[in-house]
C-alpha cells in the first residue's frame, strides 16, 4: 500500500515537468519568430525610408528640371527663377539645359541639311545657332535667367518672316508691274519703228519743202533781226540780275525761316523739359499727427477719402516756397542726370509717400508711411503739407493713359495694372490706349483732367522691327494729339506718378521698354508694312 501510494504522488510531478518543458519550448519558439519579425518589419522600414529619400531627391531634380524648360521656354516666373536657383538641383537643370541644348544644336543641323536643298544656291553657307532659339549663358552657376526665352525668340522669328514675306509679295508685285510697263513699252516702241520706217520713205522730200519754208522764214527775219538783237540782250540782262537778286532774298528768307524754326524747336524742348506741368498745385491736406510709421491726416469721409488713397509729402513751408523749389534733377542708373538733348530732366523730389489705411471721421483718416528715402535728413514729420494732382476734395480726377507702363521695370506692360491701382486709389480712369487694337478703351472727353503719357517704343541702328516700331510710335503720337484735341493736359508718367505718391520704375532701360513693346509687334497683319489694323480710335 506504501508504494502504489509512492506512484500516485510522483505522477503529477512528472505531468507538470513535461508541461514546463513543452510551455518553455513553445514560448522559445514564438520569441524567436517574434524577434525575426520584428528585424524583417525593421529593415522594410529603412527600405521605406530609403525609397522615400531617393523619391523625394528625385521628385526635386525633376522640379529643378521642370523650372528649367519653364525658364527656357519663357513662361517662368521671377519666383521660378529664385526656386531653380536656391534649391540646390541646379547642377542637374544645367545637365538637363546642356542636353536640351545638344538636341536643339543636331535638330538645327539635320534641319538645316534638309531645308538646304529647298532653295538653291545656299548649299551650307548659312549658319543658325542654339542661342537663336533660346539665349541663356550658363556658367558654372546660376546667375541670370535666360536673355531671351524661345517663346521670344518664336516671336520675333515671326515677325520676321511676316515682314519678309510682306516685302517679298510688294516686291513680286512691283516685279509684275515692271514687267507690264516693259511689254508695254517694248510694243510702243515696235510701232514707232513702224511709223519710222513708213515716214523715212517720204523724208527727202519733207525736208526740201521745210528748207524752202525755212529759207524763205530767213530771208523775211534778217532785215529785223539786227535791231531786235540789241533790245533783246538788254531784255535779258535785266532778267537775269532780277533772277539773281530774288535767289539772293529768297536764300536769305529760307536761312531765316529755318533759323526760326531752330528756335522755336529749342523753346519748345527746353519748356517741355524745365516747366514744371503742376507747378500751379496747391496742398490737399496736411500730417496732424505721427507715431512711428502710422499718421493722421485732416481728410476723411466728407472729402471723399477712402482706403488706398496715396499722397506725396512735402515740407510745411512748400505753399510759400512754392513747389519749384522741390524740383530736383532726375538721376539714372549710373548715378548721372537724365538729359534730354542739352537739357536736365527735372522732377519733383518728395520727402516720401503716404497711403490712407482707415477713414475715421469726417476730415480724418489713418494712414501708414509707404516710403521715407532720406528719414534722418528729411523725415515725414506732423505738418508737413499732402499733395495729389489726380484727386480734390470731394471728387476725383479724371485721367486717360497711353504707352507702355513697366511699373517694376521687368520688361512687361503693366497698363492695366495701373488702371486699377489708379482706380482703387479714386482716381477715374476714362480710357486708356489699348496698344493691341490702336484703339482707346473708354472715351478722352474735355471732362479728362489729365492724359499720362508712357514710355513710347525705342528705336535702335538696324532695328529688322523699326517698320512696325515706327507704326505703333505714331499710332501713339495720334493718340496724344487727340487728347490735345480734347483740351487735355498731356504729363509724362515721371511728373505724374510721384505727385500722387505712386510707385513706379523712372530708370527703366531702352532694352527693357523694348522687351515690353514685343508683344504688340507681332499684331501686324501680312503684307501691312507695319500699318497697323484698327488704327481708328474711338476718343471723341
Amino acid at each position: 500500500m506504501a508504494k502504489q501510494q509512492s506512484g500516485e504522488t510522483k505522477a503529477p510531478l512528472v505531468v507538470a515537468l513535461a508541461f514546463f518543458v513543452l510551455t518553455t519550448l513553445i514560448l522559445g519558439v514564438l520569441t524567436y519568430m517574434a524577434f525575426d519579425e520584428k528585424a524583417k518589419l525593421r529593415d522594410d522600414a529603412k527600405k521605406a525610408a530609403q525609397e522615400r529619400d531617393d523619391a523625394k531627391s528625385k521628385l526635386t531634380e525633376e522640379q529643378a528640371k521642370n523650372l528649367m524648360y519653364k525658364l527656357a521656354v519663357g513662361t517662368g516666373t521671377e519666383a521660378d527663377f529664385d526656386n531653380l536657383k536656391n534649391g540646390g538641383k541646379d547642377q542637374v537643370a544645367k545637365q538637363e539645359f546642356a542636353a536640351m541644348w545638344e538636341a536643339i544644336k543636331n535638330r538645327l543641323e539635320a534641319v538645316k541639311v534638309k531645308e538646304a536643298k529647298n532653295f538653291i544656291g545656299t548649299g551650307k553657307t548659312f549658319t543658325v545657332s542654339p542661342d537663336q532659339v533660346v539665349n541663356w549663358p550658363w556658367t558654372d552657376r546660376l546667375e541670370k535667367p535666360p536673355v531671351t526665352p524661345m517663346i521670344d525668340a518664336i516671336a520675333t522669328s515671326y515677325a520676321r518672316q511676316q515682314l519678309a514675306a510682306a516685302r517679298l509679295e510688294r516686291e513680286a508685285k512691283e516685279m509684275e508691274d515692271a514687267k507690264k510697263v516693259y511689254q508695254d513699252g517694248l510694243a510702243r516702241a515696235q510701232k514707232a519703228e513702224a511709223d519710222f520706217k513708213a515716214l523715212s520713205a517720204e523724208f527727202p522730200k519733207r525736208v526740201e519743202e521745210v528748207q524752202k519754208k525755212a529759207d524763205e522764214l530767213i530771208a523775211a527775219t534778217r532785215n529785223t533781226f539786227a535791231g531786235d538783237t540789241a533790245k533783246y540782250q538788254k531784255t535779258m540782262k535785266e532778267a537775269s540780275e532780277q533772277l539773281e537778286l530774288s535767289k539772293i532774298k529768297l536764300d536769305e528768307a529760307l536761312r531765316k525761316s529755318q533759323g526760326l524754326a531752330n528756335q522755336v524747336k529749342a523753346a519748345e524742348e527746353r519748356e517741355e523739359v524745365t516747366v514744371d506741368p503742376f507747378r500751379y498745385d496747391k496742398p490737399h491736406g496736411k500730417i496732424t499727427s505721427k507715431q512711428g510709421n502710422i499718421v493722421n491726416i485732416d481728410l476723411g469721409s466728407a472729402d471723399n477719402v477712402r482706403p488706398g488713397l496715396t499722397f506725396s509729402v512735402q515740407p510745411s513751408d512748400t505753399p510759400e516756397r512754392g513747389l519749384q523749389t522741390r524740383m530736383r534733377p532726375r538721376m539714372g542708373p549710373n548715378g548721372k542726370p537724365v538729359m534730354e538733348g542739352t537739357h536736365q530732366v527735372m522732377e519733383v523730389h518728395p520727402k516720401g509717400t503716404i497711403e490712407v489705411v482707415e477713414v475715421l471721421g469726417a476730415h480724418l483718416s489713418q494712414a501708414r508711411i509707404t516710403s521715407n528715402p532720406d528719414p534722418i535728413r528729411e523725415a515725414i514729420l506732423t505738418g508737413d503739407v499732402l499733395y495729389n494732382p489726380a484727386w480734390r476734395k470731394g471728387a476725383p480726377d479724371h485721367v486717360a493713359l497711353f504707352g507702355v507702363f513697366d511699373v517694376d521695370g521687368d520688361g512687361t506692360d503693366d497698363i492695366k495694372r495701373v488702371v486699377q491701382d489708379l482706380t482703387r486709389m479714386g482716381v477715374v480712369v476714362d480710357a486708356y490706349f489699348d496698344l493691341e487694337t490702336r484703339k482707346w478703351v473708354g472715351q478722352v472727353t474735355e471732362q479728362t483732367n489729365f492724359a499720362v503719357e508712357g514710355y513710347f517704343p525705342m528705336q535702335t541702328g538696324g532695328d529688322p522691327l523699326s517698320v512696325a516700331k515706327s507704326a505703333l510710335d505714331q499710332a501713339l503720337r495720334d493718340a496724344r494729339n487727340q487728347a490735345k484735341e480734347n483740351g487735355v493736359k498731356v504729363v509724362k508718367a515721371r511728373d505724374f506718378f510721384p505727385r500722387i505718391g505712386y510707385r513706379i520704375r523712372l530708370d527703366v532701360s531702352p532694352d527693357t521698354i523694348n522687351r515690353a513693346y514685343n508683344r504688340y509687334l507681332q499684331t501686324l497683319s501680312p503684307g501691312s508694312e507695319g500699318t497697323p489694323p484698327g488704327g481708328e480710335s474711338t476718343s471723341k
